[in-house]
């Protein structure tokens, strides 16, 4: 007798982080393709820890995506 349980949480769970890894996918071509030239991003894990990974191609511009990556992340918190 075989046994399937089906955790729709788990699922769930499962199907997020296939989208994660779908956009990182279109992230990495369009950069090969030379579409994306520098770009900021917010990431939270599950254990709550934040980080905030950027590109760029001076130091200055690296200060304003970081900047622009913090905004990002609190009027996102504040939404919620």
């Amino acid at each position: 007798m075989k046994i399937v349980n089906i955790d729709p949480a788990n699922e769930q769970k499962k199907k997020h982080r296939e989208d994660i890894c779908e956009l990182f996918e279109q992230m990495k071509t369009m950069a090969s393709n030379g579409e994306i030239d520098e770009f900021v991003a917010v990431s939270i894990g599950e254990d709550g820890d934040i980080k905030l990974h950027a590109v760029s191609k001076d130091f200055l511009g690296g200060v304003g995506l970081f900047e622009i990556g913090k905004k990002i992340f609190i009027e996102q918190k504040d939404a919620e």
